[in-house]
């Protein structure tokens, strides 16, 4: 009896330990999909994130500040330098800082 509740006990830690291993794999693919797509999608010219993949897709203030967001995670995860990110961020923020603001359509930003 006691030899069957150790043995349970010990497939039962196991499974447990499996699945936390699983829980964070899955983490870490959902983070680094997410750090992807706003990394690739950002323009290394000036910074801005277009709203969606789609080709022609606006930039937007809301995926430039998850972008601003995700490079935090792609830092510390080591899938880009500090450098990296710090370049970015400078680029983007010389972007939104020196760029004509105003609402029309083309030409300006914010």
């Amino acid at each position: 009896m006691k030899r069957h509740l150790a043995i349970t006990l010990a497939c039962l830690l196991i499974a447990a330990e499996a699945k936390a291993q699983t829980t964070e794999a899955v983490l870490d693919s959902v983070q680094r999909t997410a750090f992807q797509f706003f990394w690739n999608e950002a323009n290394p010219a000036n910074g801005l994130i277009r709203d969606r993949s789609q080709p022609g897709s606006p930039a937007s203030i809301a995926a430039v500040g998850f972008g601003l967001s995700a490079l935090t995670v792609g830092i510390d995860h080591g899938w880009i330098t500090h450098e990296q990110g710090r370049d970015r961020v400078r680029t983007t923020l010389e972007t939104i800082w020196n760029y004509p603001q105003g609402n029309a359509a083309s030409g300006s930003i914010g």
